[in-house]
């Protein structure tokens, strides 16, 4: 059995605890919101590069207004929990 199917069990760990954590200091909302924008920024890298063994698929202007946007909302979200508080 190979070494690095642990690291999958390690980092899903480190994600929980680091979701877990992140919660308290700031919005449930906030915190998925962030990890679904990271996992959409891998996504597009790993397409990108063909990355995995996958046939490459090149980010366009589509892709990149979607970041925009996400990564807005997660600013906007931000500034609304701040000004609740």
């Amino acid at each position: 059995m190979h070494n690095y199917k642990y690291l999958g069990g390690l980092l899903g760990a480190i994600y929980i605890a680091v979701i877990a954590f992140s919660v308290t200091k700031i919005s449930v909302h906030l915190a998925v919101i962030s990890a679904v924008f990271g996992q959409m920024v891998m996504s597009a890298l790993i397409d990108h590069f063909g990355w995995f063994q996958i046939q490459s698929n090149p980010v366009n202007i589509q892709r990149i207004f979607g970041l925009i946007l996400l990564f807005i909302s997660m600013i906007l979200i931000y500034r609304g929990s701040i000004e609740s508080n």
